[in-house]
């Protein structure tokens, strides 16, 4: 978007920082977001919540005891019975691989998210800079121009033929404007910092800063379209949770068959019956026993869970032909911006000469107001659209690495 168009700024971007323990580089704030980000220390309790189903699924393995105590005034019964499977035709063991394959699918799923809480801090960081820049730049260059006024207005005073009424009322009209945006520009620099600390997890109050407000292209070196695509196949996590999801399901048909068959067991039990009417008793026993449940719901369980799978597959295929397109796109955005980029530099470069040389004019007497006053408005449209193609540039950069899957790997 080009948000910067509306505003005349921009003069050369001088480097600056401040020096205290809140500031923070890129990097830095990369590796805060993913420790506090809120959204994901919700995936994190996804994951514990897929852990557990792995336990419940493995404790279907071990014994399992029931016992009760029954009084009812004239008579007491004790009871307490064992049950530990032997052999459950599949049963346990694909409720425990289902289960594994359903953390892989939360793993993947707080990476996918990763990516993008690094992407959407990038940009916060890239945002915060070209809001600095606007303000910087567009203060020094509201004092050229009130600098040019004072002399005009002096000028004009005197008398001298160099300058006209008319300039002078130009001019004002000009600082009026840069003005007016020098309002807007801090007002951007409050609201996208305070995004920015929010992401963080930093007070509203607290000092914050940024290690550098120099808004650069970011060093990059672009490979072949086809190395993105086959790494967002390989590396992507939402394609890793979608082929261990298809697993998953794959275990749920398996745990459904293996409800046609029975579960082989080996059982226990005690009975002990004590009344003031009848004598005590006691019944206990051990043995090999067979258990079969069969109705109508596991043909349809299974018929679903067949469904399910099935479904996943065409899933499956329409997201590889989606994020075939993405990649594509997220690559010839970033090669349009970076050609872009190179354009506009040669662009700024030229109208920065032409600013000189009507400034040197101008103080060398052979120029005029009007002359000085179009290179300012030129160079600083040439320098807004400029670092407004550096912005975007960037932010290209970062979102084809993000749908290409490797945003994550900055921090492996």
């Amino acid at each position: 978007m080009k948000i910067t168009l509306a505003i005349y700024t921009l003069l050369l971007l001088t480097p600056m920082a401040v020096a205290n323990e809140n500031t923070f580089t890129l990097e830095e704030i990369v590796e805060r977001v993913v420790k506090v980000s809120p959204s994901l220390e919700v995936h994190n309790r996804d994951l514990d919540i897929s852990e557990s189903k792995v336990k419940k699924a493995r404790a279907q393995k071990y014994p399992q005891f029931e016992g009760a105590v029954l009084t009812g005034g004239i008579f007491n019964v004790i009871r307490a019975d064992l049950f530990q499977p032997i052999y459950t035709f599949g049963k346990i063991s694909a409720d425990e691989k289902k289960a594994k394959k359903g953390v892989e699918v939360t793993i993947a799923n707080i990476s996918e998210a990763r990516n993008e809480t690094i992407a959407r801090a990038k940009n916060a960081y890239f945002n915060l800079q070209l809001a600095h820049t606007l303000n910087d730049l567009t203060t020094e260059e509201r004092d050229n121009a009130k600098k040019l006024l004072s002399n005009v207005e002096e000028l004009v005073s005197v008398g001298s033929p160099k300058a006209t009424q008319i300039d002078k009322l130009n001019l004002k009209i000009l600082v009026s404007n840069i003005d007016k945006h020098l309002v807007s520009s801090r007002k951007s620099i409050d609201i996208v910092r305070a995004e920015l600390m929010k992401m963080l997890s930093i007070e509203e109050n607290s000092d914050f800063d940024i290690e550098s407000y120099a808004l650069e292209p970011v060093e990059f070196e672009a490979n072949e379209l086809s190395y993105y695509k086959n790494k967002a196949i390989e590396d992507r996590p939402r394609i890793k949770a979608i082929n261990a999801g298809l697993e998953a399901k794959l275990s749920s048909i398996k745990r459904e068959k293996s409800e046609y068959y029975p579960t082989i067991f080996v059982g226990g039990t005690i009975r002990y019956s004590q009344s003031t009417l009848y004598r005590d008793t006691f019944i206990g026993g051990a043995g090999i026993g067979i258990r079969q449940v069969l109705n109508y719901f596991i043909s349809a369980d299974l018929s679903e869970a067949r469904a399910e799978y099935s479904k996943s597959i065409k899933e499956k295929d329409a997201f590889l032909q989606e994020i075939d397109l993405e990649v594509k796109k997220a690559y010839l955005d970033m090669q349009e911006n970076k050609d872009n980029v190179n354009n506009e530099r040669e662009g700024f470069r030229a109208a920065r000469t032409l600013l000189r040389n009507a400034t040197s004019n101008y103080d060398l007497g052979i120029g005029n107001v009007n002359e000085l006053m179009n290179s300012i408005g030129t160079y600083l449209r040439e320098g807004a659209e400029y670092y407004d193609t550096v912005f975007l540039y960037n932010i290209a950069v970062t979102n084809l690495e993000k749908v290409a899957g490797v945003l994550n790997k900055e921090l492996e």
